[in-house]
């Protein structure tokens, strides 16, 4: 079942303005429920295909365990937004997936209703969904609901979760979550924490209440990284995990494998049109030096919302630009000297070429610029 979803899948994502791949190669030691401990090598395939108002996302885990057996992990899932108004919009979210090892079978679905109210560096959602969930032997019903904000600081991005959710009526618990995410040049880091209240069976003996994480992605060239992480985790009541701890570490593989914003098909929603490639009278980009290698970047595109930027510098990761009150936005990234391609996104929209930089075709069909940093 999970690999004819993942096939039905695969037209969508040809379809899609802006895809990216990658697979991790690694190993990791895993203690669960304090008590039993294992040694894992997994590869780990994983894809995310975007359009202006929708994302879809599939990612699956096959690992060697150290007794001997194998263990298959799954998930997939899709967000679909409704277009802005003003700085509200909602969102549908369905996520779907399921483990198989040593002849124990667990799933869960998922969907999930949000509404969101944000500005360019910061937001609040609420949200609340159902479904079931399989440990093996039989499917449960689950229930939860979401209330949590976000907020953008430079390069780096931090928000809370507060989720109660039942599960058959019978336990109920509330998880707030802390999550926080930081991109700069050649790392990525990123760390959680969480604690749990409520009723818990001791199903897996004394229940976590309390957990934290952290990795780092240290990337050798555009798209290969080198990657660790530690970490603790809960008890997953609804498809009946062991929470434990665990370190890992790896290799990982990354490629955008399309971005295609000038496909001249029909849009079959003619109603939800993009930005225009901004000219030369409304728009324009600049940049200074700060110090070192440190360079500021000014783009000026008054009538936008929401203004990205990625590049070959920063392995083609989108990155937000914070506005000015006159028309400006800006965002501080380290750069060598030296000539890169980059594009711009505006409102969600399509990628494009930076105003005043020559335009260029990449080998994805995909709109960008050159930027020479001296």
């Amino acid at each position: 079942m999970l690999l004819a979803a993942a096939l039905a899948t695969l037209p969508l994502v040809a379809e899609a303005q802006s895809t990216v791949a990658r697979v991790d190669v690694g190993t990791s030691r895993v203690r669960y429920a304090d008590t039993l401990s294992l040694t894992a090598t997994s590869i780990t395939p994983e894809v995310v295909a975007e359009w202006p108002l929708a994302v879809v996302r599939a990612v699956a885990s096959y690992s060697w365990l150290s007794g001997g057996g194998t263990s298959f992990q799954g998930v997939g899932g899709f967000s679909v937004f409704t277009p802005p108004a003003g700085m509200f919009l909602a969102e549908l979210e369905g996520v779907g997936g399921g483990t198989s090892s040593e002849g124990t079978n667990t799933s869960q679905v998922l969907g999930i209703v949000r509404g969101h109210a944000a500005r360019s560096r910061a937001g609040v959602w609420v949200g609340a969904g159902g479904g079931t969930a399989s440990n093996g032997d039989r499917r449960r019903p689950t229930r939860l609901a979401e209330v949590g904000g976000w907020a953008a600081f430079g390069p780096a991005r931090a928000s809370i979760t507060v989720t109660p959710t039942t599960v058959e009526d019978s336990i109920r618990y509330t998880d707030i979550s802390l999550a926080a995410h930081a991109e700069l040049r050649r790392l990525d880091l990123s760390a959680t924490a969480g604690s749990r209240s409520g009723t818990q069976p001791e199903i897996f003996g004394t229940p976590v209440k309390a957990w934290a994480s952290a990795s780092i992605v240290s990337w050798i060239t555009q798209s290969v990284a080198i990657v660790a992480g530690a970490g603790r985790y809960p008890v997953d009541l609804t498809q009946g995990f062991p929470g434990g701890t665990y370190g890992s570490v790896g290799l990982r593989m990354a490629a955008r494998l399309r971005s295609a914003p000038n496909d001249t098909r029909a849009d079959p929603s003619p109603s939800i049109t993009a930005p225009e490639a901004p000219d030369a009278a409304v728009g324009r980009m600049e940049l200074n030096t700060v110090g070192g290698m440190r360079r500021l970047i000014y783009i000026r595109i008054p009538a936008a919302r929401t203004v990205e930027i990625a590049g070959d510098f920063n392995a083609w990761r989108a990155v937000p630009l914070v506005r000015r009150p006159d028309g400006w936005w800006s965002i501080e990234l380290d750069l060598e000297p030296g000539a890169y391609e980059t594009s711009i996104r505006l409102d969600g929209g399509p990628w494009i070429a930076p105003p005043g930089l020559t335009p260029i075709t990449d080998e994805f069909a995909g709109q960008g610029g050159i930027l020479v940093v001296p």
